[in-house]
């Protein structure tokens, strides 16, 4: 008689993330653009939701505050990531600038929520 195998914790087949996923199969700099721009679009849509949700609870005069915010942060984030684009040489420059975009963006998306937690 064979015994059954019992299923193993944590192995469960989970879907991949399509951002690694893309990293994983690009073999070029253009390849990993066009990935990082993918992934900036998916948070940016992210974001976008997530700021009009915190603009629907806010207050007026909060919801002011937030718009002009938001509008300072944009321009930062645009600011802060092209320090990236210079601080190497070569191609990894634009791949350091996306993924500073990546990141920035990620950041902002999870101080925005906590807006919604208040």
């Amino acid at each position: 008689m064979v015994a059954a195998s019992a299923p193993t914790i944590g192995t469960a087949a989970r879907p991949a993330n399509p951002y690694t996923a893309c990293m994983a199969k690009a073999v070029s700099t253009k390849d990993m653009q066009q990935c990082q721009s993918a992934k900036v679009g998916v948070l940016e849509r992210r974001l976008a939701t997530v700021y009009g949700q915190a603009v629907a609870v806010l207050a007026p005069d909060q919801q002011r505050k937030l718009r002009d915010a938001q509008r300072h942060w944009v321009e930062f984030r645009q600011a802060d990531c092209r320090v990236f684009y210079g601080n190497t040489s070569g191609t990894i420059a634009i791949i350091e600038g996306g993924q500073c975009m990546i990141d920035r963006t990620q950041v902002r998306i999870q101080n925005m929520q906590t807006l919604l937690e208040h």
